[in-house]
């Protein structure tokens, strides 16, 4: 799914809410979240959300949608909330509101993001991607400049008896990583990401 499909997807969501009368809530994840606010991913396998409302009405309601569009069932799933944390924060990205009900989509900020790709840290997933080339965009996004300050992020969000050792192991394999690209590319000293 592309941008373009994710913004039919949810104006859709927001026509079908409105007939019904109900309003909804709904925090986007992943990569369509990437999608939306920062583009430098231009597509994903499905919609990852976390919603504050009618869930009965969105399943019915997503299949609807699927069904108009030939998309899979599941375009939009709740199966990121394995990773969500109580801390996250988050911005509002549109309202699709009518006279009667609606949706409001909220994204997380992009640390929040960051933690909660470090948390999954997905090497080969279906189709190829992976969780790594989002982590090393978003890394450069934040600012943050070493394996300290990922690390202490990540635990800004969530407890560290929940972070699993092979977190911590990615965390220092990217950072080494994104440390050497920038190096390669004459990255300034004093940048981002430099220092481990």
């Amino acid at each position: 799914m592309e941008k373009s499909d994710i913004e039919k997807g949810l104006v859709d969501l927001g026509k079908l809410a409105n007939q019904e009368g109900i309003t909804l809530d709904i925090a986007v994840y992943g990569g369509s979240a990437i999608a939306l606010k920062w583009e430098f991913r231009r597509a994903t396998r499905d919609v990852d959300i976390i919603i504050n409302g009618d869930a009965e009405f969105l399943r019915k309601a997503t299949k609807i949608i699927a069904g108009e569009n030939d998309w899979p069932k599941d375009w939009m799933n709740d199966a990121v909330k394995g990773f969500s944390s109580p801390k996250g924060d988050h911005e509002l990205y549109r309202e699709y509101m009518h006279e009667q009900g609606g949706i409001r989509v909220f994204i997380p900020s992009a640390r929040y993001l960051l933690a909660m790709k470090c948390m999954a840290m997905r090497i080969d997933e279906p189709g190829g991607s992976s969780d790594i080339g989002d982590i090393k965009e978003l890394v450069g996004i934040v600012g943050v400049r070493n394996k300290s300050e990922l690390c202490d992020l990540v635990e800004s969000y969530y407890p560290k008896n929940q972070i699993q050792p092979k977190v911590y192991f990615g965390i220092e394999q990217i950072m080494q990583e994104v440390s050497r690209e920038r190096r390669e590319h004459n990255t300034p000293e004093n940048s981002p990401g430099l220092s481990l």
